[in-house]
């Protein structure tokens, strides 16, 4: 919970947002654009990850849409950068998510000191599953790296402001209009130039269960 010693640093502050394209980011970032007297300036980024998933192009799409939307709805001004990082699989394997968006945010951080706050999209479920992931250990690492000296850094910046929620509940915090623009599918088929879910992959299966494909 934010004390009001904390909304006061955040005022003269930027707060960093990660946006991926999915629902849980998406609507992390409508909850900081609702609550900007809490995070002061907003500045969102994206990175393009360039892996065997192929999914990269759907998920600029959804972010292009998404900031289209923002532009033209969201209560507060904003800015935007992005970054692309191709990670190669070695016997089938290649980096996480949580560990590209760290090396992302411990960067920016150490560089931006005026950067006070992380917005990272995150469910309750999500921190049940990833309480002793590997990747998210190696991921705290990999911010922490560019902060030596300043202890856990990752921890005392990083904010989820959906971690108590549910995924249903995180969809119904966003306007349905916004909420069809996200993406999800971690391994979507190109049909005739527009992506498909695969019905398949773990996250269709199960955000499939809350939002029905409203991108239909």
């Amino acid at each position: 919970m934010r004390t009001a010693a904390s909304t006061q640093k955040n005022k003269k502050g930027r707060t960093l947002v990660m946006l991926s394209g999915g629902i849980d980011s998406t609507a992390s970032l409508w909850h900081v654009l609702n609550n900007a007297d809490m995070y002061g300036d907003i500045h969102i980024h994206h990175v393009h990850i360039h892996n065997v998933e192929g999914r990269w192009k759907a998920e600029a799409q959804a972010v292009k849409a998404i900031l289209s939307y923002l532009h033209e709805h969201a209560p507060v001004p904003f800015t935007y950068s992005e970054s692309v990082m191709a990670i190669p699989a070695i016997d089938g394997s290649f980096l996480y998510d949580t560990e590209i968006i760290s090396f992302i945010t411990g960067y920016m951080t150490s560089r931006d000191s005026s950067i006070t706050t992380v917005i990272i999209g995150a469910t309750g479920s999500d921190f049940a599953t990833n309480s002793i992931s590997r990747a998210v250990t190696r991921g705290k690492a990999i911010h922490n790296a560019f902060h030596e000296g300043e202890g856990d850094h990752s921890g005392s910046i990083k904010e989820y402001p959906h971690r108590d929620l549910i995924k249903q509940q995180v969809y119904d915090t966003l306007p349905p209009e916004l909420a069809r623009l996200t993406w999800s599918c971690r391994e979507p088929r190109n049909v005739g130039g527009t992506f498909i879910e695969c019905g398949k992959c773990k996250t269709c299966r199960k955000e499939l269960l809350y939002i029905s494909r409203s991108h239909q």
